[in-house]
């Protein structure tokens, strides 16, 4: 229906019913004016036409090869259909995306029909080389109507109007590249007989995916350039530099031609080896000045140390945590230096093992690699990476919103160590001031030991200045703490004060601050001063809330009293507002019928000044003239009332038809 409404002349401009027919899957082709259907081919998409001139033309229009194409997969025949699609510029995403399931579950197919010849070979690689992530039958090829009735179910990217299942809403556009990659691949690894057989469409998978798996092809290569068997005379085959072959330099050349450049020559690298790391920068058009030097350098490397070697490779590819299993396995037989302490410990770990952990967050592998068991040595340093995952996390702390719960982390983990100075940070941090002073006293304690050699029978007399200078400090931190309420901060400022600076009476004060007055009344029993004193405290807070009450109470009658005053205002109010609109509405209507009155008057004055005009009397027309200039009058007057105005006599003409004589001046006629 859609072409027998179609008008062939209207060329093909960009109207609306040129834009549906592109819908549809028809796209007008501009031939010559007179042109004669000769014949159109069933079997491909070529129409034969006569030109006026003579000439004898064969086109191919876009409708006939999109028809011919689907037409050709729906029966899978792929090779037709993708050569016809190279020829004419199709995309061929179109293959995958016209039926996804039906391509997924038929790959074997696909692959039978191109065979394994150079032809097919290359159809193979170009499809797996042009696919991209996406539907291309919703925006470039839209099938067409005809098309969706005879597949609904498997092309219909809606719902069929007789409810069938939609299969293209199961599949997965977004991952169409590595379904459809990792489908043919295991296909064709299955399928192939030789090492040269679908080597390319191979590489082309692997360089295709999502992220591309260059280390993967590469390997595909070096497979293929490894003999399978001894040479006919039983002599082993000369390890002569088999990437140099014919084939191997073919297939780094087409690999280099799908990858980025730099990205292959770091995954050749990734993979230590070296003499796959030059062929493929030779045949990706490298400077040699810029990964000759370089390579010769880990060449040396690799021959002293092999596991040194790859810890460097993997720090500038930037693969930290195999960089760290590596640094490890290189200096697992390093000589060590016996530290001033009597720990025995490797310089390897604090020179580049521990600052790799700590600048890259490899707690984690760190962890296993140095478990807590076995000598002395494997347990010290697990402890100082337990020690520095927990100043980890206390800097996290710091810096970041989840403050107590980072702190809190931290100070189990560094307690758990024992590692006393990080933990009275992270208790100081997250404000668990009891945690915090038990480690001050605890190390107070084993510094008395060390001094007294172990007897701690004669401690010294009074408190410790740095102690109680601290406890002043954090009862300062803790009143303004804002993780806690006012009564909360002030009683635990208050026993802080009590416990570590043994001052009792600025404990009191600050309880005295919270408000707290059954704590400081039960605080201050001991001494007659500061009972006066809380009493004193307690009677100026009742007092002062007395005081607030009658404010408030006298605030509040006064509102009462206003409240009283101005209710029946606004109620008068309210009544006299609404009886001004009634009249206001009244006077309204009032002038608007003044002016229908002055309307219906002005209308019969003039017709009876056209009857006596018509009648030829000279008199007559002076009165119409005055009984005009009245009618005028009663106008402006109810103007004047209303909002309506007029200000001359002509505009009572201005809507006259031009057989209408009245008001024109007949003194010159």
């Amino acid at each position: 229906v859609l072409l027998e409404t179609w008008d062939p002349y209207a060329g093909a401009n960009d109207d609306e019913e040129t834009m549906m027919l592109l819908q549809h899957g028809y796209e007008p082709r501009l031939v010559e004016r007179g042109s004669t259907l000769v014949s159109i081919d069933p079997n491909r998409s070529n129409v034969v036409l006569q030109l006026p001139r003579g000439n004898i033309e064969t086109i191919v229009p876009r409708a006939l090869v999109l028809q011919f194409v689907l037409q050709k997969l729906r029966l899978q025949h792929y090779k037709p259909a993708i050569s016809t699609m190279v020829k004419q510029k199709i995309d061929l995403n179109l293959i995958c995306d016209y039926q996804p399931a039906g391509f997924a579950a038929n790959a074997k197919v696909f692959l039978e029909c191109l065979g394994t010849g150079e032809k097919g070979m290359k159809f193979l690689s170009l499809f797996l080389s042009s696919l991209f992530d996406g539907d291309i039958t919703q925006y470039k090829y839209p099938l067409p109507t005809w098309l969706l009735g005879d597949t609904t179910s498997t092309t219909n990217s809606n719902p069929t109007e007789s409810g069938q299942p939609n299969a293209r809403s199961t599949f997965d556009f977004t991952t169409k590249i590595n379904h459809v990659c990792q489908t043919l691949r295991t296909l064709m690894m299955a399928k192939r007989r030789t090492n040269d057989e679908y080597l390319h469409p191979i590489l082309s998978t692997y360089a295709k995916e999502t992220p591309p798996q260059l280390e993967a092809a590469l390997s595909q290569i070096i497979l293929n350039s490894t003999p399978a068997s001894p040479s006919p005379s039983g002599t082993p085959p000369a390890p002569a530099p088999q990437l140099l072959s014919e084939t191997a330099q073919a297939s780094i050349q087409y690999l280099a031609f799908l990858a980025d450049y730099p990205m292959l020559y770091k995954a050749a690298l990734g993979m230590y080896d070296f003499q796959l790391a030059i062929a493929v920068a030779r045949n990706s058009q490298m400077d040699p000045k810029s990964y000759l030097p370089e390579i010769r350098n880990y060449q040396r490397t690799f021959e002293m140390n092999p596991a040194r070697a790859k810890y460097e490779i993997d720090v500038m590819l930037g693969r930290f945590e195999s960089a760290l299993r590596h640094l490890v396995a290189a200096n697992e037989h390093e000589p060590t230096a016996a530290g001033t302490d009597g720990v025995v410990e490797p310089t390897f770990f604090e020179t580049e093992c521990l600052p790799l952990i700590q600048n890259q967050k490899l707690f984690r592998l760190a962890l296993e690699l140095f478990p807590p068991y076995g000598d002395e040595l494997q347990v010290s340093r697990h402890s100082q990476i337990l020690e520095a995952l927990g100043y980890s996390l206390l800097n996290e702390a710091t810096h970041r919103s989840l403050l107590v719960e980072k702190a809190q982390e931290a100070l189990n983990l560094l307690v758990s160590i024992g590692c006393v100075e990080g933990g009275k940070r992270a208790a100081r941090v997250c404000g668990d001031w009891r945690t915090y002073f038990t480690l001050c006293v605890e190390e107070q304690q084993t510094q008395l030991e060390t001094e007294l050699g172990g007897n701690r029978s004669s401690p010294p007399e009074g408190l410790d200045t740095d102690l109680v200078n601290t406890a002043y400090e954090v009862a300062e931190e803790v009143s303004q703490n804002p993780q806690f309420d006012r009564k909360t901060r002030t009683r635990e400022a208050s026993q802080i004060l009590t416990l570590y600076a043994s001052d009792d009476e600025a404990a009191l004060d600050m309880l005295l601050t919270g408000e707290l007055w059954p704590e400081a009344r039960h605080f201050s029993r001991t001494q007659a001063r500061w009972i006066a004193k809380t009493l004193e405290a307690a009677g100026d807070y009742a007092h002062t809330g007395i005081l607030d009450l009658e404010e408030k109470c006298e605030a509040f009658v006064g509102a009462n009293q206003r409240y009283a005053v101005v209710l029946p205002l606004r109620h008068q109010a309210k009544i006299d507002e609404e009886e001004g609109l009634a009249q206001e509405m009244a006077k309204e209507f009032e002038a608007v019928s003044v002016f229908s009155l002055a309307s219906n008057i002005s209308a019969s004055s003039l017709r009876s000044t056209r009857s006596n005009a018509s009648s030829g009397s000279t008199g007559s027309l002076s009165s119409m003239r005055s009984v005009v200039s009245s009618s005028i009058s009663s106008v402006i007057l109810a103007g004047g009332v209303s909002a309506f105005s007029i200000s001359s006599g002509d505009d009572l003409n201005k809507h006259k038809s031009k057989f209408n004589t009245i008001g024109v001046d007949n003194t010159g006629g």
